[in-house]
């Protein structure tokens, strides 16, 4: 009776119309949301570490690995922390010279699998060259590995630094997992059967598909195809970001792309729907009369905050939010920063 007990409660935990009102359950596009939101910072970052390393704050270089991480799980592929955890420099450099592709024989179900295909697209090349080449030495890595703490070993937590960007970009508690159920419960409705069976394929899923044994031909096809089923999935805000990420970082001198074409066309289909496009989600918030979350203070902004007071005087909040030197999130207006400084830095006023 217990145990019975016990498994009702936990479908009724994982449903999703209680996830959402837990704040743990989000849409695609709020997701995708969070990309754009901290792109700026990160460019910013990724700038700064290139031209005047000796400026960089130790915070700045934690925030570029959250980003990098997020990035990945949301735009590149919905793996599990391993696939990234246990992913090196030399697998980077390897994948642009064979398509993009990059084989993990690293997780936990490997003897299932055996492959977990992952292909990175110009796009998302340009993002990881900017952190491989300009924030990643910064660190002074101990290891091969692409992703490294403040120490310079292996992170190991990258679900947690996915979770915290995503909670100060759209104040919901998303991880890893979170995300692969999202991406399955949403693509049943918005993709046709066989592009939704390609999707729980790739992110293996499906206890039906656990009993395959994978090899790498095959992994690679369903890495391609699962690609495209997720830009088709991400529809038109998906787009919106790869633009951004192409108009900040296309002409980056570290950036070395590869072509993808030809790995494309091995899997496209020939019976997928045509692409519906979306309202962009800022309208469709708009039309809703939702009012946004109010941004919450991240250290780095503490950080440039304190530097801003010291170099434009305490007062001038818009002159410190227009200094280029400094980087705040995407819709900080002066009157939270004054807020904020009132109640971090108001000068002592004890005669």
């Amino acid at each position: 009776m217990m145990a019975k007990m016990m498994r009702l409660q936990w479908k009724q935990d994982l449903d999703v119309e209680s996830l959402e009102a837990r704040g743990h359950w989000a849409s695609m596009e709020e997701l995708l949301e969070v990309v754009s939101f901290h792109l700026p910072c990160y460019q910013q970052t990724v700038k700064t570490c290139q031209n005047d390393p000796g400026q960089v704050n130790p915070s700045d270089l934690t925030f570029a690995t959250q980003f990098l991480a997020t990035y990945l799980f949301i735009k590149v592929k919905g793996s599990r922390p391993m696939n990234y955890q246990y992913l090196t420099v030399e697998m980077v450099k390897a994948a642009k010279a064979n398509g993009g592709f990059i084989d993990q024989k690293t997780f936990k179900t490997v003897g299932k699998y055996g492959f977990d295909s992952v292909i990175v697209m110009d796009t998302s090349m340009q993002i990881l060259d900017g952190y491989i080449h300009c924030v990643r030495p910064l660190l002074k890595p101990q290891c091969d590995f692409v992703l490294v703490t403040k120490n310079g070993s292996q992170h190991s937590k990258l679900g947690n630094e996915m979770s915290k960007l995503v909670f100060d970009a759209i104040g919901k508690y998303i991880h890893p997992t979170r995300y692969r159920q999202i991406v399955e419960t949403q693509s049943l409705h918005a993709l046709d059967d066989k592009e939704h069976r390609a999707l729980s394929e790739d992110q293996k899923h499906c206890s039906v598909v656990a009993k395959v044994h994978y090899q790498k031909r095959r992994s690679r096809e369903v890495a391609v195809k699962a690609h495209e089923c997720l830009q088709k999935l991400q529809g038109t805000k998906g787009s919106e970001v790869d633009m951004e990420v192409n108009t900040r970082f296309g002409s980056s001198s570290t950036s070395s792309t590869a072509t993808f074409e030809p790995a494309m066309e091995c899997a496209r289909s020939e019976n997928t729907r045509p692409k519906v496009d979306t309202p962009p989600h800022s309208n469709r918030l708009l039309s809703q009369g939702h009012q946004r979350r109010p941004l919450r203070f991240a250290t780095r902004e503490d950080d440039c905050l304190k530097k801003g007071i010291d170099k434009h005087g305490f007062g001038r909040w818009t002159s410190i939010l227009r200094d280029p030197d400094f980087c705040f999130q995407k819709g900080r207006l002066a009157d939270s920063v004054k807020k904020r400084a009132e109640l971090r830095f108001l000068p002592n006023e004890n005669p």
